[in-house]
């Protein structure tokens, strides 16, 4: 049901992963990615190695409002990574709460900003999965909070929205997936250690 895309890189830049949902829905459209035809792209941020992908699909493609903005006015962090921009692209703006429904599975967009403003999850409702763009990284790693829009108490809010969903799985955006019961609790714990 799930299909793991590593992105692919000519040089050494950091690259995302994506993901493919029923051949349907792709989660982010990352860098040496060719997806085999989905009906979407939900991007899950602003970020280039999230998005630098995208002219190599001609599927709709869908993001948060912020991250919209973002990527059309070519504020989308590419040349700190030293990706190319993607301006031009007509990208769908998805609501905190909203429902995707599709014939066998529901997702649902939750607005998580503090890495970056227009930072969003999406919820696997059937099968209780969470993408989590770079929201949420394996081994209790947080995400960069040192750039200059990150806000680790907005991340605190939405890490607190997160923890009351019931998560099997976690497909972040960078790294491999994984299951880890309170993994929520103990990101919190982490990130208030690190608070003023």
């Amino acid at each position: 049901m799930i299909r793991v895309f590593p992105g692919k890189s000519a040089s050494r830049r950091p690259v995302s992963t994506g993901y493919l949902i029923e051949s349907k829905v792709a989660i982010d459209a990352p860098e040496g990615v060719l997806y085999p035809n989905p009906e979407l792209i939900i991007l899950t941020h602003e970020h280039c190695d999230h998005v630098t992908g995208i002219p190599n699909h001609s599927c709709k493609i869908a993001a948060s409002p912020t991250a919209i903005k973002e990527i059309s006015t070519g504020h989308s962090f590419c040349k700190e990574l030293g990706l190319p921009e993607i301006k031009g692209t007509k990208i769908r703006p998805l609501k905190d709460g909203e429902r995707l429904k599709f014939p066998s599975f529901t997702l649902r967009i939750l607005h998580t900003p503090g890495h970056c403003p227009g930072a969003i999850c999406i919820y696997l409702e059937e099968k209780k999965c969470l993408f989590s763009g770079d929201t949420v990284f394996p081994d209790l790693m947080l995400p960069n909070l040192s750039l200059p829009y990150s806000d680790p108490h907005l991340l605190m809010e939405s890490y607190e929205k997160l923890s009351k969903l019931e998560i099997g799985k976690f497909f972040p955006g960078h790294g491999e997936p994984f299951s880890s019961v309170g993994y929520m609790d103990e990101l919190k714990d982490g990130l208030r250690a690190l608070m003023p």
